[in-house]
């Protein structure tokens, strides 16, 4: 199996910030998505997916099926390393200019974070 290239894993990062900047309400100009990666049993992962305004702007905001693909992928790519996450947060900020800013970390089992 071939080792995924940073480039790859910055495309999905992409992926994922696009797809939570277009569902994200037009007033808020920032969003947070946390994701939890819960293996049940061996072979069966699944993600719970959480999208908030860090600022606390109201608004409810349903995960696309283009996110969930994207987290998916994320998943498998890191999986496809046998260094799978345990969690990712997502942020992202729209500057006064009206562009898109993000930023994201993982979480490990073994306590790091990227």
């Amino acid at each position: 199996m071939p080792i995924q290239s940073p480039k790859q894993i910055e495309e999905v990062h992409l992926a994922v910030g696009n797809a939570l900047v277009a569902l994200l309400p037009e007033e808020w100009t920032e969003g947070v998505l946390d994701v939890e990666r819960i293996q049940s049993e061996p072979g069966n992962v699944e993600h719970s997916l959480i999208i908030r305004n860090p600022s606390s702007q109201p608004g409810v905001v349903v995960p696309s099926d283009e996110l969930l693909f994207a987290v998916r992928r994320l998943d498998l790519l890191f999986s496809q390393r046998n260094h799978p996450f345990k969690a990712l947060h997502f942020s992202v900020r729209q500057s006064a200019e009206g562009e898109w800013d993000f930023t994201v970390s993982h979480t490990y089992d073994d306590a790091g974070s990227v």
